[in-house]
């Protein structure tokens, strides 16, 4: 699922690298 967050993350410019770090710790947080 890593992979596919930080695709996402990438593909959307609105949310920053920062989105795909909190989804990596597990946190579900909106930065």
């Amino acid at each position: 699922m890593a992979c596919n967050t930080m695709h996402y993350t990438l593909k959307n410019k609105d949310h920053p690298v920062l989105e795909f770090e909190v989804f990596n710790e597990g946190k579900n947080l909106h930065f």
